[in-house]
């Protein structure tokens, strides 16, 4: 028996004459046939990772096709940053504080004068709600400005946040009189 022969499989005849496809496939089949009837370990192992394979490429080609038609990451980040360069700051505002020495509540307008550059002036209508928004600078997401209040002047460094329904600005102030307030401005 030559090294290259499977143990227990008899030596196959060299047949001289040309070998039909209805009797190579006859011949699968009688073996195919041999591996089903008998309890060999090997037979079944290629029988199992013949249908795990197959499983493997159906799962493949369906995440393959799950992920293709996905849009990428990157296409939907830069449709996302054409909406929010397209948003305008002008226009109308509502703000609020949350301080540990109270809430607040006001009005605001805003006026962009691009450049990234906007400014504006708080509603007036309350004793809160006087005073001036000056230098403001839009750098992407986040905007700073100086808010001109009460006799003092705070920079404010805020998160601008822009949905397909809204618009919103959120910061931090701290202050000896309110304490640490959360600030958010809310286009209207």
């Amino acid at each position: 028996m030559s090294e290259l022969q499977p143990r227990g499989m008899k030596p196959q005849p060299v047949v001289s004459e040309p070998v039909t496809i209805v009797q190579e496939s006859a011949s699968m089949q009688r073996r195919s046939h041999r591996c089903s009837m008998t309890r060999n370990k090997g037979c079944a192992m290629r029988v199992s990772d013949s249908v795990l394979l197959r499983l493997f490429l159906v799962i493949a080609m369906f995440a393959f096709t799950a992920v293709s038609l996905r849009p990428e990451p990157a296409e939907a980040a830069s449709r996302r940053f054409e909406r929010e360069a397209r948003a305008s700051l002008t226009g109308r505002w509502y703000w609020r504080a949350i301080c540990p020495r109270g809430r607040y509540q006001g009005a605001a307008f805003i006026a962009e004068h691009g450049g990234g550059r906007f400014s504006g002036q708080l509603g007036n209508t309350s004793f809160y709600d006087r005073g001036t928004i000056s230098a403001g600078r839009l750098r992407g997401r986040d905007a700073s400005f100086i808010l001109n209040a009460f006799g003092k002047s705070a920079r404010i460094r805020a998160l601008l946040v822009v949905t397909s329904r809204s618009m919103s600005a959120r910061a931090a102030y701290a202050s000896e009189t309110y304490g640490r307030c959360q600030l958010v401005f809310t286009k209207i």
